[in-house]
């Protein structure tokens, strides 16, 4: 995900005000200035600590991703998976919300089949579904579709 800096801050080695750290433990980032991160975890004192071990100061940035202010709560897990709109589907637009998602699944776990005889991944599967005879709204069909794209999955109602 791409982070973009809201204002001239800083990133650094250590949860703690940047004015306690020698130059040497963290780096300036001016505002509009942009950085890639895999993921964040809250850390100590209302810091974000970043994959590439560094933390930073979550109200100084913002993300491309989350539609603005980063996720502080530590009960929370952001994952990057990549959102697909059920609006442009060929079939059922308005009923389809059920293998959007599947497709958005297989996007995030790089399993994008290259052979979707020209559709897009959520028709392709919405097709695929009805050939088998199968329902787009049933959690045991849609279970069976992800596996069968070496996703394993483990459907519950009680989680």
């Amino acid at each position: 995900m791409k982070v973009t800096a809201k204002q001239s801050t800083v990133i650094k080695l250590k949860p703690q005000q940047s004015s306690e750290l020698p130059p040497s433990q963290k780096i300036v980032v001016n505002k509009g200035e942009s950085l890639e991160i895999d993921e964040y975890l809250p850390a100590e004192k209302g810091h974000l600590k970043a994959s590439l071990d560094f933390y930073f100061w979550p109200d100084h940035w913002e993300s491309d991703n989350n539609k603005g202010n980063l996720n502080t709560d530590p009960n929370t897990i952001i994952l990057d998976v990549p959102y697909l709109n059920q609006r442009d589907n060929k079939y059922e637009p308005n009923s389809t919300c059920n293998v959007t998602c599947v497709a958005m699944v297989l996007k995030y776990f790089d399993k994008d089949p290259s052979i979707t005889n020209g559709l897009q991944l959520e028709d392709y599967l919405y097709e695929r579904l009805k050939n088998d005879g199968k329902q787009k709204t049933w959690h045991a069909h849609l279970s069976e579709l992800t596996n069968d794209f070496g996703v394993t999955n483990n459907f519950t109602t009680t989680a």
